[in-house]
């Protein structure tokens, strides 16, 4: 989890976390599917955060003095990271057609719905674990298949919202990602400062969540709580993407796997950030319907 008490000056690459969503809550609907992923997506995205935190890589991290060349890596990391992020959104929407226009496999998820969700969460922090001993093979195919097990459970939004919703929705937050992503990179708002106010923020909503869900069951609450989740989330894509930059002073760019295993983790942290906030946006909408 992020522990931004123990954040590291001289290497804050070592420094780092993760999240996931999990939980149900009472609402209008017989099921609200959002909820299924809330709180389980915000623990699987506080772990990965702890990626580095033990010092693993120390011996692949220099101080950068070279202005230009640290310019050349930063952007190298950040356009490389985007990158996979895109592409894991885009396994993750492929999967979730696919099984919600056949029948049979969407069935076999709803049937084993429990199972893949633990497995997504087996997967993802075994992506981490791997990532973080800069196995980058193993680790893109934890991954990929992370990827694929959102997919597959994201394909049971196609049962309980209509198509137009999910798509406008994406659409949002792809927006509102890519407003808050400019501000992080582009301005000298200070993101990194209120880390740690964030990740507070982060553990909030996972506790009130899972009170909601299985004591409160307040649809109001609820309704609370996902509009500071997309508040906090907000905060976090410009807090990672300042993170990332920061990082990469640290980061000696001869060390190929160093750099690639950062690239890899970057990319999952703002695919997080992305599905947590469209989750967020998605009950937000389904609750004012």
């Amino acid at each position: 989890m992020r522990n931004m008490n123990n954040y590291d000056d001289n290497n804050p690459y070592l420094n780092q976390d993760f999240n996931a969503n999990d939980g149900f809550d009472d609402f209008e609907e017989p099921f609200d599917a959002t909820k299924a992923y809330s709180s389980s997506f915000d623990n699987q995205y506080n772990s990965s955060q702890n990626m580095y935190g033990n010092g693993s890589y120390t011996n692949s991290y220099v101080r950068y003095n070279d202005a230009t060349s640290l310019n050349v890596l930063i952007n190298k990391i950040l356009t490389r990271s985007f990158f996979v992020m895109l592409i894991a959104l885009l396994i993750s929407a492929f999967t979730s057609e696919i099984i919600a226009v056949n029948v049979d496999a969407a069935i076999f998820v709803l049937r084993n719905y429990n199972l893949i969700s633990i497995a997504t969460l087996v997967i993802g922090f075994i992506a981490i674990a791997v990532l973080r001993k800069e196995n980058i093979v193993v680790g893109g195919a934890c991954f990929i298949a992370y990827s694929v097990l959102i997919g597959a459970t994201f394909s049971i939004f196609h049962l309980v919202y209509p198509a137009a919703q999910i798509a406008s929705v994406f659409v949002v937050t792809a927006c509102m990602f890519g407003g808050m992503a400019i501000l992080g990179l582009f301005t000298k708002i200070d993101f990194l400062s209120i880390g740690g106010f964030l990740i507070m923020g982060l553990w909030g909503i996972i506790i009130a969540t899972l009170l909601n869900s299985f004591i409160f069951k307040s649809g109001t609450a609820s309704l609370m709580i996902d509009y500071v989740g997309v508040m906090i989330f907000l905060g976090l894509v410009a807090y990672d993407l300042q993170k990332i930059k920061k990082n990469a002073t640290y980061l000696n760019p001869n060390d190929t796997k160093a750099v690639n295993s950062m690239i890899l983790y970057s990319g999952m942290e703002l695919y997080l950030d992305f599905i947590n906030l469209f989750i967020r946006l998605l009950s937000i909408t389904s609750r004012r319907r």
